[in-house]
């Protein structure tokens, strides 16, 4: 898995984090109720969902469901009897 934390104010409207796990682009917009997302962060979100990424808000009481999904994803099934090496 590789992950890059986005600075804030580098480009605007880009999500927080980008993180490549197991083939898969992901990047959540990491968000405090009540805040949401902008429109040009929800435009950013759809682009990266239109291209086959998987973009979308999160918020703290989600955090646990989303990494148990990203550790389900960064685990394809022929690799999950092997050891990788970092």
């Amino acid at each position: 898995m590789w992950f890059f934390k986005v600075e804030a104010g580098s480009i605007r409207g880009i999500p927080d984090v980008m993180i490549c796990a197991g083939g898969f682009f992901v990047a959540p917009e990491l968000k405090v109720w009540p805040n949401k997302a902008t429109p040009l962060q929800l435009r950013r979100i759809e682009r990266i969902n239109y291209a086959g990424g998987a973009a979308f808000e999160l918020y703290p009481e989600d955090l646990d469901d989303f990494m148990d999904w990203l550790l389900e994803i960064s685990t394809p099934p022929h690799l999950e009897d092997q050891e990788i090496e970092p």
